[in-house]
């Protein structure tokens, strides 16, 4: 506790300004933090965050023993789906730990805002070593830890949480230029348990690691210890991301199928995204006047780099004093732009199909690597932290040049204004308690073994259903993981009923269908399933409504109607 208190009293400045910038980007989430009385989450505009409430829950069956965490039948019941995504586990346990006095939703809140400060944290520990300086640290951590990256990806936190790489590249560096083994184990457990974040994550930070690890060889390579140096790191990453990575290398063809997933176009981002925060509720209109951006343009909101950033990266690049060590940051930043801007140059909606850019490449070469980042939002993971360090360079260079700009007061005035060029406004993720009155109403009607069909079908709308398991338990038909294989449709393809409701088309019975009717109904019975959730405020309603206009609802509130089975058998004319 002493050593705690004389770190916190040496790094206040950084416990301070990080903690204040954080409460004021996020807000008004610190707000809901307190409150109780309702469920609030920081969606970050995406229903994906429905997807990490349902990661959260069955991650305490899997970690307890009571579930697979490779296949459920939990979703897509009886014949399940394989669970081909990362479960952030980390964020899963502390997350569960919290919610032994917090509720879920504030627990979700709070664990968003920690993930930001310890993202900030661990890049201040990696650029405090690399310059020495408090000030510069501070500045660099802000830069990453409060990039749109990290702050703006409350429904990802696996996309989020990027705390690792700066941390195995800080091990990294000090184990090879020190030549101590402690280090390179840490990094190389640090690297093979980001595989219990996210794969993308992974893979930026190897290949960040590996432009380092290159860096440093050009006066190593011929010495031994760094090779034993590079082996011992090696080993210990394998080893640590073997139990995540042996089972998808096992399953080639569902590595093939899930690296297909996506059938619509590839998700790259356009080059003028780098210089417009088109979220911010200033910037970004003036941004979209100025440019006169088409609707077509593939905008990205987390691809801002920020012109005070920019600016001190021109000031370290233009400085001789700077430039030998900062081109080597520039260059891994810059690669990882490239692949951000994703397979085909496109700039301002304007798209240049003869320039196929790097991405195009290394998915054609390595598509089990890189075919995955279908979105090509994730590289910049890769880009934040060597951009941050750049950055700082750029202030090392007018302090070298500038009396003033030595001042800490000028440091903390770049740093509010990197701040307010990044801020984008965390969107409210609402639910009125009155929408979960109907699990209360199935905990007293239903077996916990029953599953439900919850209707309207569709990927947005199964997110949604994602939540309401995670707080019932019920298998359901459908579902959403973060990479769907059409295999999981198979079950829903073979039903008349449900392969109907699936295609938005309204299915009543008739005495032109009565015997296909039946036969899909009895399926359903035999099968498990009890109850048919009619979602009334989610999309494709209208074209299903007509499916219950002769069958009785069982319950009714302002949101949903709920069908037992055998409702919709008594609706059946008689032969």
């Amino acid at each position: 506790m002493r050593r705690l208190g004389s770190a916190l009293r040496e790094h206040w400045a950084f416990v301070a300004v990080v903690s204040t910038l954080i409460v004021v980007t996020t807000f008004p989430t610190i707000v809901y933090l307190f409150r109780t009385d309702v469920f609030w989450l920081p969606t970050g505009g995406s229903k994906d965050v429905f997807i990490k409430i349902w990661d959260i829950w069955y991650g305490r069956q899997f970690l307890t023993g009571a579930a697979n965490p490779y296949f459920t039948d939990l979703m897509f019941y009886p014949e399940g789906v394989a669970l081909t995504q990362n479960f952030f586990i980390p964020h899963i346990v502390f997350v569960q730990l919290l919610q032994l006095i917090l509720p879920l939703s504030n627990a979700y809140s709070l664990t968003y805002l920690l993930m930001i400060f310890v993202c900030a944290l661990s890049a201040y520990i990696y650029v405090l070593y690399l310059f020495n300086e408090k000030w510069l640290a501070l500045f660099g951590a802000v830069v990453f830890g409060l990039s749109p990256h990290v702050v703006s990806h409350p429904n990802h936190p696996e996309i989020a949480f990027v705390a690792t790489l700066p941390a195995t590249l800080y091990c990294l560096q000090r184990g090879i230029t020190e030549n101590r083994r402690a280090f390179m184990l840490g990094a190389g457990v640090l690297a093979g348990l980001t595989t219990v974040i996210s794969l993308y994550l992974f893979v930026c930070l190897m290949l960040s690691a590996g432009f380092l690890l290159a860096a440093l060889a050009l006066r190593r390579w011929r010495r031994r210890d760094f090779w034993r140096l590079l082996a011992l790191f090696l080993v210990v990453t394998g080893i640590a991301s073997a139990w995540r990575i042996a089972p998808i290398l096992a399953d080639t063809g569902s590595i093939g199928e899930i690296a297909a997933w996506h059938d619509g176009p590839e998700g790259g981002s356009d080059l003028v995204s780098f210089f417009t925060n088109h979220y911010h509720p200033l910037l970004g209109p003036l941004g979209q006047s100025i440019l006169e951006t088409p609707p077509q343009a593939r905008i990205s909101g987390t691809s801002y780099l920020g012109y005070a950033v920019l600016a001190l990266a021109a000031a370290a690049l233009f400085s001789k004093s700077t430039r030998r060590r900062t081109l080597p940051w520039t260059l891994l930043a810059g690669g990882f732009m490239l692949l951000r801007l994703g397979s085909i140059l496109a700039i301002n909606g304007e798209y240049y199909i003869s320039i196929l850019l790097p991405q195009y490449y290394l998915d054609q070469f390595f598509p089990f690597v890189f075919a995955p980042f279908h979105s090509s939002d994730h590289y910049m993971m890769g880009v934040i932290l060597p951009l941050a360090i750049v950055a700082s360079y750029g202030i090392l260079a007018l302090r070298q040049r500038f009396l003033w700009a030595r001042k800490p007061a000028f440091t903390l005035l770049l740093i509010a204004l990197v701040a307010f060029e990044y801020h984008i406004p965390v969107e409210d993720g609402h639910i009125p308690q009155e929408r979960f009155a109907y699990l209360d109403w199935l905990a007293d009607e239903a077996e916990p073994e029953s599953a439900l069909v919850n209707l309207p079908m569709g990927r947005s709308n199964a997110k949604r259903y994602n939540l309401f398991q995670a707080l019932s338990g019920y298998p359901q038909t459908e579902g959403a993981i973060s990479r769907t294989p059409d295999s999981a449709y198979t079950y829903i393809r073979g039903n008349y009923l449900l392969n109907a409701w699936q295609e938005r088309q309204a299915v009543a019975c008739e005495d032109s269908n009565r015997r296909r009717y039946l036969e899909g109904l009895g399926q359903l019975e035999d099968d498990g399933f009890s109850h048919v959730v009619f979602h009334r405020d989610f999309y494709y309603v209208l074209e299903l409504a007509p499916s219950f206009d002769e069958a009785s609802a069982a319950y009714n509130d302002d949101f949903v109607s709920i069908y037992r089975l055998q409702a919709l058998r008594e609706s059946c004319p008689q032969a």
